[in-house]
């Protein structure tokens, strides 16, 4: 498309102020969301800080009841009342203590009892006593003991179902208890329910749609916004389910102790986040802070637009300056462009303005006369070679409906036979091709079926296959053989053959009673021949293409059908078509698609292989004729013997 000297004056400054504004609002949106994510993150870190603190805050006094009740039952002789009063005079010290135990390597003397680990917890304001050394809980085997027994120092434990103690989530505080002799002769805890520390971390305001979450040191799901994970799944399992593995890498650095930040997609959809984490001092936990991508950037987008259009208002006003400049140092150029216009839409005749200011526009004007009359003679000729065009197609659909026509369409042609199952199809490259096929009955009990590919391709093609079809069914008579058939056509067809074109035949004769085949090959693509639910290439002994040598001899050979076996014959087109990487599509496959339909009838094949061909090629061009024909024999009821009787 041409534009005026003014709309080009308009274009060329608009192509230089775009990339320059383009410049600024990226380098604007750069630094302002630079600045803004660093911000934030010192916001974030800050708030995980603080989060981690008030954790701490809540964790550390309830760590310490279980240290000084330790440390005084170490000094007092142990009796079921004392240690009664002392744990529930412990729970009463600290309103978020759920509840407390005292477990016991032995029993107490004369308890007659296995163990000892009375529990006193929270039910509402009311405090209750529970004793846990029952067959059911076995409270040694429970990891609150274990682990701070056997290690020999106080821990905080993986958060837990306290099922037949406390009955809530929880996790407990451990602290051996240790005898005069240094021996260790239990585990005093102190249980703190994470409805506490979930209220905690979900009070945390963060943006819009930010969140927090807590992980405990195995990176078990404590707080997250999705409560249907919380103590079901860790970190881990989550990013595997979610295909996710940036959170995976998030959770290996909150597990680990470490503190940092991570980016995270995938999490929520196409949602981003960036996430500082920090750990929560002496528990192992680690908590995370979920920062939205998109609601961290919207003020530096809201001030990129707002920018964006003061600009776009600015080129604006720019440009409608040098439209008004440009239109008016260029009124005379405007005239010229609208007799362009009235001439592009086909009227020739309009008159050209004259008497124009400058010389370059009058030279202009008298091109634009010169123009008309060459255009007013071209459009005449190209009318006539339009019309010779046309012709040409008309004559060519013409030729490709006789060339159709000499070719058999009507199947089943033999409506009444049950012993012969045939179908054949061509489709030719181009309006017309050089491939045919031919079937007739000889007589009553023998049936000629030919296919052949002409050289070349187009409307020489197309006539020389017409000459060979005509001359095979007229040379073909019961008592001559393929191969004496074959000899007869060659001799006529090499007779003044100045443009040396040839073409490839197979031709075989069915006896319909016996299931024998005669046939011969004039250097055609060898049929395949269906064998039951196995497939095979015919062997035979090519002769060259009809047509290139006169004295070419053809050999007839023969075998025996078995009852539903057959021929699949076709062209070099099925099986040398090619697909978008100029990959063949070839025998192997053509073999297989057969194989598959050797039990279908003969129609299934041809159409199963041709869809197959069309699939593989997709929208390639066809660079050649594809013709196929199969034919299937099957035995009469008392026809005969088998192919074993009649072959010995």
């Amino acid at each position: 498309m041409k534009h005026t000297l003014s709309n080009r004056l308009i274009r060329n400054v608009l192509l230089a102020i775009l990339p320059i504004l383009a410049l600024i609002v990226a380098v604007v949106y750069t630094i302002a969301s630079r600045e803004l994510t660093v911000q934030t993150g010192q916001q974030a870190r800050l708030l995980a800080g603080n989060t981690a603190l008030k954790i701490q805050m809540i964790l550390k006094p309830i760590a310490d009841i279980p240290r000084t009740l330790a440390s005084s039952l170490s000094d007092k002789e142990l009796n079921n009342s004392v240690i009664r009063k002392l744990l529930s005079r412990g729970i009463r010290l600290n309103h978020d203590v759920f509840g407390m135990a005292l477990g016991l390597q032995t029993a107490l003397p004369g308890s007659g009892t296995d163990g000892y680990c009375p529990y006193v917890f929270r039910d509402g304001e009311t405090i209750r006593f529970r004793r846990l050394d029952t067959p059911s809980y076995r409270y040694r085997q429970m990891s609150w003991y274990k682990k701070p027994f056997e290690a020999g120092r106080s821990m905080w434990s993986e958060p837990y179902f306290d099922k037949g103690g406390g009955n809530v989530l929880m996790s407990t505080f451990s602290v051996p208890v240790m005898g005069p002799d240094g021996n260790k002769l239990g585990i005093v805890t102190a249980d703190i329910s994470l409805k506490r520390l979930r209220d905690v971390v979900r009070s945390i305001k963060i943006l819009n749609t930010g969140f927090a979450v807590l992980l405990s040191k195995s990176g078990r799901i404590l707080v997250f916004r999705d409560p249907s994970v919380v103590m079901k799944e860790t970190v881990f399992s989550l990013a595997k389910r979610r295909n996710c593995p940036s959170l995976a890498v998030l959770g290996k650095g909150m597990v680990t102790g470490e503190s940092g930040e991570e980016e995270i997609s995938g999490l929520d959809n196409r949602e981003r986040y960036r996430v500082v984490y920090q750990p929560v001092p002496g528990t192992g936990w680690s908590v995370g802070i979920f920062l939205p991508e998109r609601e961290l950037l919207a003020p530096v987008r809201h001030l990129t637009r707002i920018l964006l259009l003061v600009s776009l208002l600015g080129v604006l006003l720019v440009l409608g300056a040098v439209a008004f400049v440009a239109r008016k140092t260029t009124a005379e150029i405007h005239k010229l462009s609208g007799v362009a216009q009235v001439i592009s839409r086909g009227n020739l005749d309009v008159p050209v303005p004259k008497g124009f200011s400058t010389t370059e526009l009058s030279r202009l004007a008298d091109s634009f006369r010169t123009m008309q009359q060459s255009l007013q003679e071209h459009i005449q000729d190209l009318i006539q070679t339009t019309a010779a065009q046309e012709r040409m197609s008309k004559e060519l659909q013409i030729a490709r409906d006789i060339q159709m026509g000499i070719l058999p369409k009507l199947f089943p042609p033999f409506p009444s036979r049950h012993d012969l199952d045939l179908f054949a199809m061509i489709e030719p490259a181009r309006e017309v091709g050089g491939d045919f096929y031919d079937f007739y009955l000889l007589d009553e009990s023998h049936f000629c079926f030919v296919i052949g590919d002409v050289s070349g391709k187009g409307v020489p093609a197309s006539l020389y296959m017409a000459v060979a079809k005509t001359l095979l069914k007229a040379s073909a008579g019961p008592g001559l053989s393929p191969g004496e058939i074959l000899e007869k056509v060659n001799k006529t067809l090499a007779e003044g053959n100045n443009r040396s074109m040839f073409v490839t035949v197979f031709m075989g004769i069915l006896d319909l009673k016996t299931g024998c085949v005669a046939y011969a090959n004039a250097g055609h693509n060898p049929p395949l021949l269906l064998k039951g639910d196995k497939v095979a290439l015919l062997k035979s002994k090519s002769g060259i293409a009809l047509g290139a040598w006169p004295q070419a001899e053809y050999v007839t050979e023969s075998l025996v059908l078995d009852d539903g076996w057959g021929l699949y014959c076709y062209t070099d087109g099925v099986n040398e078509a090619f697909n978008a990487h100029s990959e063949i599509y070839g025998m192997d496959r053509m073999v297989q698609i057969v194989k598959q339909r050797t039990g279908d009838s003969a129609k299934a094949i041809v159409k199963q292989v041709f869809e197959d061909v069309k699939t593989y090629a997709g929208d390639i061009p066809q660079s050649d004729d594809i013709t196929m024909l199969t034919v299937k024999w099957f035995r009469l009821a008392g026809s005969g013997d088998t192919v074993e009787e009649r072959n010995a």
